[in-house]
């Protein structure tokens, strides 16, 4: 299959900005696109800035070392003086790319360059910080080797991308319509100790690439993530209830929830294990995203189909797209021509049968 062109790739990029699907579902597809369009060996996008340090990220490039620094070790290793991390990029005010094109020589002698950049063999970076209302909502980073440095028509040209990123960190996590992947611990009634997981939990919690939750990256998973131990706490002030746990993962969105296991009546419930079900919901338009990025459709008539294909009704589409009636009849037209198909219901049933 022939390599996407740069307009193919800025398509799909602006696809996806209308997707609502949020940035973490996204985030595996982005830092790809972001590095065809670019020119990267890697991309690191991080989200959810709390306390200093990302919530979670996504590393495209990654070896067990640096992937357990940056989730279990990050506010240890990375906070610190002359660390130029994403929390330090996050905190940034002004112009929101590369404050890390020119560094000072102490950046190269810190941790994050030589535990994480050098780690994976690159040496270049170039980061763009993602503000959604004075907010900053997410920051990127791509990686280049020591023999090809970014330039400033690098950092302009990231910067061409930022309202698309922007659109997309602006949306939150949802479970819209996508493939399903579940697993299950068994947590000791004082929500610490992990007793059981299954074999889809391990991977599901490993690839999240959630920050300090203390997620081994190898070997069992023993001692209970920070999520579960706050949900566990939960159920023990309200042992009647199902307390649940929503956040944007890398590739997903994560659903977790707590129950009792194995009690009767005459057991305390504070005596009995904790079941925790996890469901990682993938997004579905991933695919009905790819597919119309193949199709020869202006952005705007991308945009028309990727909202029929979304469940979005004709009669509000043209307003929603700001567009006028004449001129939404004529992009249909174009659009069922290159779809094969004669109608609004069958667009949208052929761009998401599987």
């Amino acid at each position: 299959m022939a390599r996407p062109t740069d307009r193919e790739n800025r398509r799909q990029l602006d696809l996806l900005s209308y997707s609502g699907a949020g940035l973490g579902p996204l985030a595996p597809s982005l830092a790809k696109l972001l590095c065809d369009i670019i020119g990267g060996e890697s991309c690191v996008i991080g989200w959810g800035y709390q306390n200093g340090a990302p919530n979670c990220g996504y590393a495209q490039v990654a070896t067990p070392s640096t992937l357990d620094c940056f989730t279990n070790q990050y506010q240890s290793l990375f906070l610190g003086a002359h660390e130029y991390t994403s929390a330090w990029i996050a905190a940034q005010t002004g112009y929101p790319v590369g404050k890390m094109l020119n560094p000072d020589r102490r950046f190269f002698r810190s941790n994050t360059f030589n535990l994480m950049i050098r780690g994976i063999a690159l040496h270049h970076t170039l980061d763009l910080r993602v503000d959604v209302g004075g907010i900053t909502e997410a920051v990127v980073g791509l990686f280049r080797p020591v023999a090809n440095p970014f330039s400033e028509t690098d950092a302009e040209r990231l910067m061409g991308l930022l309202p698309a990123l922007q659109r997309i960190s602006a949306n939150r996590a949802s479970e819209e319509q996508g493939h399903v992947e579940a697993g299950y611990l068994l947590v000791d009634s004082g929500g610490d100790r992990i007793l059981m997981a299954d074999e889809s939990a391990s991977r599901l919690l490993r690839a999240s690439f959630l920050v300090g939750h203390q997620i081994p990256v190898a070997g069992p998973i023993e001692h209970a993530p920070l999520f579960v131990r706050k949900l566990c706490r939960q159920l023990q002030a309200q042992p009647a209830s199902c307390p649940t746990h929503l956040t944007e993962v890398a590739g997903g969105t994560l659903r977790a929830t707590a129950r009792y296991m194995g009690t009767t009546a005459a057991d305390p419930p504070e005596a009995a294990s904790i079941l925790v079900a996890l469901q990682i919901t993938f997004p579905g338009v991933l695919d009905i995203v790819d597919k119309i990025a193949r199709l020869k459709l202006s952005p705007m008539q991308g945009r028309i189909a990727l909202y029929a294909a979304r469940g979005g009704r004709r009669k509000d589409c043209a307003h929603l797209q700001a567009v006028s009636q004449e001129a939404l009849k004529k992009h249909l037209r174009h659009i069922y021509a290159a779809t094969g198909t004669s109608g609004w219901d069958e667009l949208s049933q052929q761009l998401t049968q599987q």
